[in-house]
């Protein structure tokens, strides 16, 4: 496998499709050690990052990408966790020769995303657990006969509400 050369002509048609896909794109040139172009979404996502940005100014704004790229080798692609808070993901793949083909995706959205998940599931078992609790305090407890919960009268099998015996004694005025 040789590198892989791309005319000029085909190297614009590239990042205009990159583009169009809307991923946050961007190309390094190794051997200027700049960034070569940048996508809409990349400058969106890393508005100081844009073309010409030297190779240094990049290692500063994505830490961990200086050891991605060494651990790299440059026939082969690479996803790596970029950032202080390793909140990005980006992807490395050889292109054009001496150039790298760089996707970043914010991992920031998907954190919020199964965090939110987690506090609804939560909710949802503590209002599970409410429910339950005064459903247990509404419903008095089965007893096998009257003598056994004085007032009550006992509930056959198969029925669950238990209501009070009524007196059967009346008051006198």
């Amino acid at each position: 496998m040789g590198d892989l050369t791309i005319d000029a002509a085909a190297h614009a048609d590239a990042c205009a499709a990159f583009s169009a896909l809307g991923d946050a794109v961007a190309l390094l040139d190794l051997r200027s050690r700049s960034l070569r172009w940048t996508s809409p979404a990349w400058l969106s996502l890393q508005p100081a990052l844009v073309a010409g940005t030297p190779l240094p100014a990049i290692e500063r704004a994505l830490p961990g990408l200086a050891a991605a790229r060494i651990a790299a080798p440059l026939a082969a692609a690479s996803r790596v966790r970029v950032g202080v808070s390793l909140e990005w993901e980006l992807e490395l793949a050889p292109f054009d020769g001496a150039a790298r083909l760089m996707r970043l995706t914010d991992r920031r959205e998907q954190s919020r995303v199964v965090q939110r998940q987690l506090d609804d599931r939560e909710q949802l078992l503590f209002t599970s657990r409410v429910i339950s609790v005064g459903e247990m305090a509404a419903v008095p407890p089965r007893t096998c006969c009257a003598a056994c919960a004085p007032g009550w009268r006992a509930a056959p099998r198969g029925s669950t509400p238990m209501k009070p015996r009524r007196s059967t004694a009346r008051s006198s005025r």
